[in-house]
């Protein structure tokens, strides 16, 4: 069961995954820590509570979410190496949604097989976030279990090697903007054809909806949901046709491409 939790930066994603987590796992304690107090002022749920320092989040929690900037992750490991001989510091579950960071290099600072990485989206604010899992080899199945509860309250989780996450980067970290951008063309194309923006807007949200639901509840490939709706010489077949003379198929297939290969140089960059 998951009971206390740390989270250790409370920017963007860790805020995220706190309002997840109490929604989820209403008996759930959450301690957070960063070193802009301004982060932790407004604490939106009463089980969730400030801590002064890493060494007192550490010391509150056994499930440590590490929520900092990759930046900032090297000074952060030297820090709590520096009180790791006053409290129980190896036997902690560490969870890194930090980008770059392998799993070896946080085992080998931390010196714990209990440690797995996320790879959120965006839409983690929403706790829609299709969400990458990946686990040290040597992992307890306890901890598994529980790391895959964290990711489940704030979307749907995907347990992958973690030598696939950098594709799992460009195909739903990555590849979310370029489904936003792909809402704000269609709606530019009813604002074209005389609806407002707004209104298409809406419009194009609620069909991307509708294409999601009908592939989930039917089945079937996208392909053969696109010829059932491509009659001769319709509407649908047109549109299509324009999209194949831009080559929107091989763009979006370059988008994540290029995508996945800025993340593996993240990944040997960072280390």
């Amino acid at each position: 069961m998951i009971k206390n939790i740390g989270i250790l930066g409370f920017g963007y994603m860790g805020k995220a995954i706190a309002k997840g987590v109490t929604e989820a796992h209403a008996d759930c304690n959450i301690f957070v820590y960063d070193k802009s107090k301004q982060k932790t002022e407004n604490l939106f749920s009463s089980n969730i509570e400030k801590t002064s320092s890493c060494k007192e989040l550490f010391t509150s929690a056994n499930t440590i979410i590490f929520a900092v900037k990759p930046q900032d992750i090297d000074k952060t490991l030297e820090e709590i190496n520096l009180f790791s001989s006053e409290i129980k510091i190896f036997g902690k579950n560490i969870i890194s949604v930090i980008a770059g960071k392998s799993i070896s290099l946080l085992a080998q600072k931390i010196k714990t097989n209990n440690i797995c990485r996320f790879m959120p989206n965006i839409a983690a604010q929403s706790r829609y976030s299709t969400t990458a899992v990946s686990f040290h080899e040597k992992a307890d199945e306890e901890f598994k279990n529980n790391a895959v509860l964290i990711a489940e309250s704030i979307g749907k989780a995907f347990v992958i090697p973690e030598k696939q996450i950098a594709a799992f980067t460009a195909l739903s970290g990555s590849a979310i903007a370029f489904v936003f951008q792909f809402i704000h063309a269609l709606a530019m194309g009813g604002v074209k054809t005389g609806i407002s923006y707004d209104d298409s807007l809406k419009i194009s949200a609620e069909v991307l909806k509708g294409a999601y639901e009908t592939l989930k509840d039917t089945g079937k490939k996208p392909m053969d949901l696109v010829t059932a709706v491509s009659s001769p010489a319709g509407t649908t077949i047109e549109g299509l046709s324009a999209l194949e003379e831009k080559a929107f198929n091989s763009t979006v297939i370059d988008a994540v491409s290029a995508s996945f290969n800025r993340a593996i140089e993240i990944e040997n960059s960072l280390g």
